[in-house]
């Protein structure tokens, strides 16, 4: 059983201990998703929520996704319920703040959209610190700390912190340009502090009040996995590391990079079916004409190989050093846009005389859904395109986007890379950072570069490899922790809380109970998972 000596009220035995929380999009409840996951990391209480949209049976579907794109950057909320001692019922606020990515997990005949979210708090501690420009303008240290307590709305003091360390501390945490929530960490871990932000439900929104709490009057806890102790609340499992750290190869991930270019097309037909009088390829003329459906109409890309060797060369087109295997692919829209600002979608050419001159396709093409290639869809083929095909001078080039299958990666390692066995961390960003690009290949590159026409071409790898730095940073392991698995969401703890005793617990001959419960062991990072429910409790020196 898990007891702070003061927490939240709540009763142990009523529906509500495991309900979902409630999830708001721009406040508005929403049974479309659920929170798989709500994580909470000391010592500034950065929250991540993870939701899920869940559908079974028959996977995905492109409508699906774009009913949910439009949800980024909308605001959400979690709710809660909960039962008091007395029956009251009141809704808990457990995370603040807008979702920021879309990703998909396959398993088995289940898929899921999974969302990532960042915390209002968040973004508020990733804004930039630049001291020198304080410098320059004659602030002292109470100065300092006053514009963060303006802008955070957090209580630093400088009667509580010791002038001379303080100063040493923002030196050090800020260098020349840095972020509020790096200073705010090397300030906590110098004083022992940890950021409660606290949540407030007013019945139309959330909004939070962080405060600071101090390792030396923080709420004792203890821990039992006695059997007889309420199952809702008895510990499952606990690990305990030791300070011999494993070097971390943090690895973090995002989808693959877009690419924009002119893709010429190879016949995707049986030339079993060529040669035959020209009303013979008309839908409307031939009673047979599934038969021949496909030539001189099916024009394909051979991305898989499926033609034959060689395959297109994926590896050539996306040009980061990795090696991609043959494999099924599908067009997308194009990233040069129109002078509205839209893409141009796809755009088919033709060429009548082997690829000397092209003319856009007059007609109707459609692509594929299984593979990268297009279907001239009309009722019948241009006259002077089924002749020059007929005479194998036709040709068909597409100009759209290819998506490459392996995700954009940035590594980053925390301790020796060299020290033999090590541990490996993987996040996922999904569409969160992202990279495209034209390539010169296609037919708008020199329109693109003189700005004669505009293109959607972010690149957000370094945005991403300073988020992987500013994570694997936030996760360094401190002298000795703990983990503990908990049934039942633990709801009424909060990070900082010391963990006072253990009770009942056979860790082993390694490690005593009464040396993890040391006076300084606190908690420092809460996992709260619905999907099995279960929370997580991590605890540290």
């Amino acid at each position: 059983m898990i007891s702070p000596a003061a927490t939240l009220n709540a009763r142990t035995d009523t529906p509500t201990r495991h309900a979902q929380p409630l999830v708001l999009i721009d406040g508005r409840p929403t049974a479309a998703l659920s929170v798989q996951s709500l994580t909470m990391q000391a010592p500034l209480d950065r929250r991540t929520a993870r939701l899920v949209m869940e559908r079974r049976g028959h996977g995905l579907q492109v409508g699906e996704r774009a009913r949910i794109a439009p949800w980024i950057g909308r605001s959400v909320s979690l709710l809660k319920p909960i039962e008091l001692t007395g029956g009251e019922a009141r809704l808990l606020p457990l995370f603040t703040g807008n979702i920021t990515g879309v990703d998909q997990k396959t398993s088995g005949r289940d898929d899921a959209l999974m969302l990532h979210t960042d915390s209002d708090w968040d973004r508020l501690l990733d804004e930039t610190w630049d001291r020198d420009a304080l410098l320059e303008s004659g602030q002292t240290l109470a100065d300092w700390l006053a514009a963060i307590n303006r802008h955070d709305g957090i209580a630093l003091d400088t009667a509580l912190l010791l002038a001379g360390q303080l100063d040493r501390t923002i030196s050090n945490a800020s260098g020349h340009r840095t972020t509020i929530g790096r200073v705010l960490t090397a300030l906590c871990r110098e004083f022992g502090l940890t950021v409660d932000t606290r949540l407030n439900w007013d019945g139309r929104r959330v909004t939070f009040r962080p405060t600071l709490r101090s390792e030396w009057t923080a709420r004792p806890v203890r821990i039992s996995s006695l059997l007889d102790t309420d199952q809702a609340d008895r510990l499952e499992s606990l690990a305990v590391e030791h300070p011999m750290h494993r070097p971390i190869q943090w690895i973090a991930r995002a989808n693959g990079q877009v690419v924009e270019s002119t893709f010429l097309l190879l016949a995707g037909w049986d030339p079993n079916g060529e040669g035959q009088p020209d009303a013979t390829y008309q839908k409307s003329t031939n009673p047979d004409f599934e038969q021949v459906a496909n030539v001189y109409r099916l024009w394909v890309l051979n991305e898989d190989g499926a033609l034959g060797d060689p395959p297109y060369d994926l590896t050539g087109l996306f040009d980061d050093g990795r090696a991609i295997d043959p494999q099924p692919l599908r067009f997308g829209n194009t990233l040069t846009q129109s002078a509205e600002g839209r893409t141009l979608g796809f755009v088919v050419d033709i060429s009548t005389d082997g690829g000397t001159n092209w003319s856009q396709y007059p007609g109707q093409a459609v692509r594929l859904i299984d593979r990268a290639g297009v279907y001239l869809n009309d009722d019948a083929l241009p006259a002077t395109f089924l002749a020059a095909a007929k005479a194998d001078l036709a040709r068909v080039r597409i100009t759209a986007t290819l998506q490459n299958p392996l995700p954009i990666e940035q590594v980053r390692w925390t301790g020796n890379p060299f020290a033999g066995d090590f541990e490996q961390r993987v996040i996922e960003f999904g569409d969160r950072f992202v990279y495209r690009r034209v390539d010169a290949s296609s037919r708008y590159h020199q329109a693109v570069s003189n700005d004669t026409l505009t293109a959607d071409e972010p690149d957000h790898r370094t945005d991403m490899q300073r988020e992987l730095v500013r994570r694997a940073a936030a996760s360094q392991p401190t002298d000795e922790t703990a983990t503990t698995t908990a049934f039942g969401p633990q709801i009424g703890l909060r990070l900082g809380d010391r963990l006072a005793d253990l009770v009942g617990c056979d860790v082993g001959t390694a490690l005593s109970p009464s040396s993890v419960a040391r006076s300084r062991v606190h908690l420092q990072r809460i996992e709260h998972r619905w999907t099995d429910g279960r929370s997580q409790l991590t605890w540290g020196s």
